[in-house]
């Protein structure tokens, strides 16, 4: 995958940390990626409308499908 970005602002000098601050979301999003039947389940489970946890419920939901997954 490439990505190409442009950042076009009126006061360039002082931008770094606008791009510092898209380079650390970007870290996260790597991070964060999920694998392709995790990414399915929780598309399953948002059009069902039976996913309405908070973002720290996610990440216990995720440890919990890899302990299944791997049992």
């Amino acid at each position: 995958m490439n990505l190409e970005l442009r950042l076009s602002v009126e006061d360039s000098p002082n931008s770094a940390g606008i791009v510092i601050d898209a380079i650390r979301c970007g870290k996260l999003a790597l991070d964060r990626q999920y694998t392709d039947d995790e990414a399915y389940r929780m598309t399953e489970a948002f059009i069902n409308e039976t996913w309405k946890k908070k973002p720290h419920e996610m990440l216990d939901y995720r440890r919990q499908q890899r302990q299944q997954a791997v049992a």
